[in-house]
């Protein structure tokens, strides 16, 4: 779902969130927007409000990916969770590059007219 969907489901069922999932993932945290510091501060409340009302049963995970933010502040934010890395793969790119600027602008081109 769009996070904008999200943070409307957040906020309507606030207390069911951890019965109607059982996980949730939030992606690209570091591609910050407004909308996704809203829905990090509203699983911080929900997990607060679990934890204080004692409900076990209901064990919602969250996963909170990114290529580039540093882990240890998402874990701070979230009472010292744990942090799971994985390694990435890199991979050869050959670069080439055109003496002639006309292949340059046809290509630019094309995607207009196509």
């Amino acid at each position: 779902m769009t996070d904008g969907i999200l943070v409307k489901e957040l906020i309507a069922n606030r207390d069911e969130i951890g019965s109607k999932y059982g996980v949730l993932m939030i992606d690209e945290v570091h591609e910050r927007s407004i909308l996704t510091d809203v829905i990090l501060g509203l699983l911080k409340q929900i997990i607060q409000n679990n934890n204080n009302n004692n409900q076990e049963g209901n064990k919602m995970r969250i996963v909170i990916t990114s290529a580039t933010l540093d882990p240890t502040l998402i874990s701070s934010y979230f009472s010292n969770c744990p942090i799971l890395r994985v390694e990435g793969r890199n991979f050869d790119v050959k670069v080439y590059h055109s003496t002639n600027d006309l292949v340059w602008f046809s290509f630019h081109l094309s995607f207009y007219i196509n």
